[in-house]
């Protein structure tokens, strides 16, 4: 397992990021090129001669060792694991489901694996970091705390989006008020399955607060409705709403009416997506969906990164 522990100026990946290398395999990335290459090569030396370092740790100046633009200086750990590492591999899995997600590894020792940490023990972790190195010993964050997504809507463009989703930080609940819809079409890399025949305004009612909602129904009545109570509940993070400009014109001056605050109205994203991406295809949108959700992710308050958002038409969903 070798692990990006620590990086000075411009790296490929940020802390964190790990390969797991066996002797005719490897998942994951610590960036590509000759860094990867070379460690993974390293890696497949001890395995193949059966013996090495139980722990190593390696610290590379990217551009006079390997020649790569990059040019900072990345701290690779490498770690031989085999069937004694499984107690502790267990236990930070039992944990991390619970809810328990940082763990500490002391350097110092050349034995010995991870053990659960309480977050107060940590150290300030970059925002695109998940582990950090602090004072000989590397505290990781086990398990990314994904946002809600409720997603409603089993549509073109819900259908490309969803598989966009795999792999991000979002947990995805998708509904759909008809009872059967596009089933043919439903795969095993969804993240998600729809569930059928859901009652909107009941799945809104128990969403937890500061939650996601994207809205992509095929009826511009079941939207308002989805949209009002999201609106009345006034604790969503973000709100998305697909539908072109006139649509959306014709939902503010409704909203206003019923008594929503211009701070309410302007919360939502409506039409959905980047400024900038041309092209009304499903694929096209669900890729600026995707960026917009990230974005709104990273950011603080309410999710919203720009009014600009606001600038791109999208047609409605069926």
């Amino acid at each position: 397992m070798i692990t990006q522990v620590d990086v000075k100026g411009s790296a490929p990946q940020a802390c964190g990021a790990r390969v797991i290398v066996s002797k005719d395999a490897m998942s994951g990335t610590i960036g590509g090129g000759q860094l990867e290459y070379r460690a993974v090569e390293l890696a497949r030396s001890w395995l193949s001669a059966g013996q090495g370092l139980r722990r190593y740790r390696d610290s590379v100046a990217l551009g006079s060792r390997y020649g790569q633009c990059c040019g900072g200086r990345v701290q690779l750990l490498y770690e031989m694991l085999d069937h004694s590492d499984l107690p502790w591999v267990h236990e930070l899995q039992a944990v991390a489901a619970e809810g328990a997600v940082f763990s500490s590894l002391n350097l110092e020792q050349s034995t010995g694996g991870r053990r659960v940490c309480a977050e107060d023990e940590v150290p300030p972790m970059p925002a695109d970091a998940s582990v950090c190195l602090h004072r000989e010993t590397l505290y990781e964050r086990l398990t990314e705390q994904p946002t809600t997504l409720l997603l409603f809507g089993a549509g073109h463009v819900a259908q490309a989006l969803v598989p966009r989703l795999a792999g991000l930080p979002f947990r995805v609940n998708w509904f759909d008020s008809r009872e059967a819809v596009f089933q043919e079409r439903h795969t095993a890399e969804a993240t998600a399955i729809p569930e059928l025949g859901a009652d909107p305004l009941y799945e809104i009612n128990c969403a937890s607060a500061g939650s996601f909602y994207l809205i992509l129904t095929h009826s511009h009545t079941e939207d308002f409705d989805i949209l009002q109570a999201i609106l009345t509940r006034n604790d969503a993070d973000w709100i998305g709403l697909i539908g072109s400009k006139t649509k959306w014109r014709r939902f503010e001056r409704r909203l206003d009416v019923r008594g929503f605050s211009h701070k309410q109205i302007a919360s939502v994203h409506c039409p959905i997506g980047l400024p900038g991406m041309i092209g009304k295809q499903p694929q096209i949108i669900a890729a600026s969906v995707v960026a917009q959700l990230l974005l709104a992710r990273t950011s603080t308050g309410s999710g919203r990164t720009s009014s600009a958002l606001n600038e791109q038409e999208n047609y409605c969903d069926v």
